[in-house]
């Protein structure tokens, strides 16, 4: 949140004991561009790993080039 209001959101579940899964990552077109769906991610990786999730799996949209950027940085493959 930023001034009261939020900024950026990044969902993510654990499906079963060791897989997990994102749903919607967004940003807020002005905070576009800052790293903040990186840093929410990487976050979401980190509690992850914590709670034993081996396997983390991820969709988009391929007109989404940013995101299956980000996504490809994280390590995620097609």
């Amino acid at each position: 949140a930023y001034g009261g209001g939020w900024v950026g959101l990044s969902s993510f579940v654990r499906v079963s004991g060791t897989h997990g899964k994102f749903g919607l990552t967004a940003v807020t077109r002005p905070h576009r561009g800052l790293g903040l769906a990186r840093a929410l991610k990487r976050l979401a990786l980190r509690y992850a790993q914590r709670v034993g999730v081996t396997v983390v799996t991820t969709e988009n949209g391929s007109e989404n080039r940013a995101i299956l950027k980000l996504n490809q940085a994280l390590g995620f493959r097609r």
